[in-house]
């Protein structure tokens, strides 16, 4: 068989599919905050995040359970380099960007141990245009996190966050005294312990008088 060039035919175009209109993006910094970062995506600007309250207390077996807890929301903005450009709100400064109140209210009908609230339209990201209307630098990126104000009777015993769902999750579980960590009890278990020390003490003085007889 002979050998000889023959046409593709293949069609070929300048048209792409482009979400960003054409603008550069950098690439994620190791510590993957930024672009897209914790609970952030180039391509969205707000987001609904979902604040969860988890009360590991027994079906509220102590009556402490209060009707309602406080948490403190930080945001903190990210340039697409991952250097910090927005520190308004961020933990260290005890500003919060917003405070959000879970109460009796919020109980979730087929979970009464769980508190739930969304937050709707939460800043994903902030982008300024030109006077095209196109994005234009800089762009931030927003971190959010969550903290809880103390809540009496009850120790914060885990909080987790899943970028995924954009959901926060903390867990209050009750602080119970057992006889064995202190209070009462123990005094119980101290003059039970005397008084079966001294019953054979005298039990063996005892023994030893009759013997002696």
């Amino acid at each position: 068989m002979g050998s000889g060039e023959v046409p593709l035919l293949a069609y070929v175009s300048a048209a792409q599919a482009d979400l960003m209109l054409g603008t550069p993006m950098a690439d994620n910094p190791s510590d993957m905050l930024p672009e897209p970062g914790v609970m952030g995506d180039p391509c969205e600007v707000v987001a609904d995040v979902t604040l969860s309250k988890v009360w590991n207390d027994w079906d509220n077996f102590t009556g402490e359970r209060p009707g309602s807890v406080t948490l403190y929301i930080y945001r903190v903005g990210y340039a697409p380099d991952g250097d910090v450009t927005e520190e308004t709100y961020s933990p260290e400064s005890k500003n919060p960007f917003l405070t959000v109140e879970l109460s009796a209210s919020d109980q979730q009908t087929d979970t009464p141990a769980i508190w739930r609230q969304i937050l709707e339209d939460m800043p994903l990201s902030l982008n300024e245009t030109d006077e095209n209307g196109q994005p234009a630098e800089p762009i931030v990126y927003y971190s959010y996190s969550v903290e809880e104000a103390a809540v009496a009777g009850y120790s914060l015993t885990a909080q987790s966050v899943d970028d995924h769902l954009r959901s926060f999750t903390v867990v209050n579980t009750v602080n119970l005294i057992l006889p064995l960590a202190g209070g009462v009890g123990d005094l119980w278990f101290i003059i039970i312990g005397a008084g079966l020390l001294m019953a054979m003490i005298l039990r063996h003085r005892r023994r030893k008088r009759s013997e002696k007889r």
